[in-house]
């Protein structure tokens, strides 16, 4: 959490003198925030308030912000080692639900960037997103692109939504399509959707006689007790199997079960801007966004302080020796 420092200076922000002032102008970060620093006092107001309305869902527990404030997983050893990640939300509250949309894009692209270094630019272990109730997600951005670039790289999105009208809802109509033409594995369990099923009724083809190879009806009456499901796999002939109830999967014994490790990472939940910028020079603020680590600014500040010692110590030397001419000479 960001604690936002009063106005100082003349009733302006004190972020302005303290820290934007100083930043690299060529940053990115300093042409994010110069729309918003730069504005005049109402749009400055108006644009900081639906910013913490935005934001308000990440640090309104603390035991939240404890979870998001480190990762006990590694990034880069998905794709190259066994890994199974799990985000577990509760399904009656929608409010953390936008953290599930924000991870998975974030995780896409750091895995697209991962694989840009591996040879053909792809995964040697093929990456699986299963992700349930995916139409009652806020929507992520550009996940038509991501769909569609995604199989190139050894990664597979699993779907799993309950009905299409949702999806095209979230999506829009336009995008919704371009999702569903790329998902190249259909898996029907049950609707009440017309289109829907007049879709599928229509994908299965006909018989010689033009009779629909499975009707409208037939798809409303799959056996749920049997486990009966239409599966489109790939370039095949759709056809109905019986899939296996969960309870005959092995999941588990009980003498495989484990205790889940507790969070012990305890944080200060108060970020002090003031304070922050107060004890940095403005050397080091200037350097603050040229791609280095706090400790490698420093380590240059503190190169840099040698050097200049140095070269003082240096011109003293020299001083003190032309003196000592001078004197020599008269």
């Amino acid at each position: 959490m960001l604690k936002f420092t009063g106005t100082i200076y003349n009733d302006k922000p004190f972020i302005k003198f303290e820290f934007f002032d100083k930043i690299d102008k060529s940053s990115y970060a300093y042409t994010c925030l110069s729309g918003t620093v730069e504005a005049p006092d109402k749009t400055q107001r108006c644009i900081i308030s639906v910013f913490d309305q935005v934001m308000r869902p990440f640090f309104s527990q603390d035991n939240l912000m404890t979870m998001l404030s480190k990762s006990d997983f590694n990034f880069d050893a998905i794709g190259k080692n066994k890994t199974a990640l799990f985000l577990i939300m509760h399904d009656e509250k929608t409010t953390y639900h936008k953290l599930i949309s924000i991870f998975i894009k974030q995780c896409y692209e750091q895995l697209i960037f991962e694989a840009q270094t591996l040879k053909d630019s792809k995964f040697p272990v093929r990456i699986n997103f299963l992700l349930d109730e995916f139409s009652s997600l806020p929507p992520i951005p550009d996940f038509p692109n991501m769909i569609t670039a995604s199989r190139s790289r050894n990664i597979r999105f699993n779907l799993i939504i309950q009905s299409m009208h949702q999806l095209k809802y979230r999506y829009g109509e336009e995008q919704a399509e371009v999702i569903k033409g790329n998902c190249t594995n259909w898996v029907y369990l049950a609707s009440k959707e017309l289109p829907l099923l007049r879709e599928l009724s229509e994908l299965a083809g006909t018989k010689r006689n033009n009779v629909p190879l499975i009707s409208i009806a037939a798809l409303q009456r799959l056996n749920k007790e049997k486990g009966q499901a239409l599966v489109f796999h790939d370039r095949f002939f759709p056809f109905i199997t019986m899939l296996e109830d969960i309870k005959n999967y092995r999941m588990g014994e009980p003498e495989d079960a484990f205790e889940y490790p507790l969070n012990e990472n305890v944080i200060d939940v108060i970020f002090d801007f003031a304070k922050y910028c107060t004890e940095h020079s403005d050397i080091y603020l200037e350097r603050l966004f040229s791609g280095k680590t706090s400790e490698e600014i420093k380590k240059d500040m503190e190169k840099e302080n040698m050097n200049e010692n140095a070269l003082a110590e240096e011109k003293i030397r020299k001083r003190q020796e032309q003196k000592k001419k001078d004197i020599f000479d008269w």
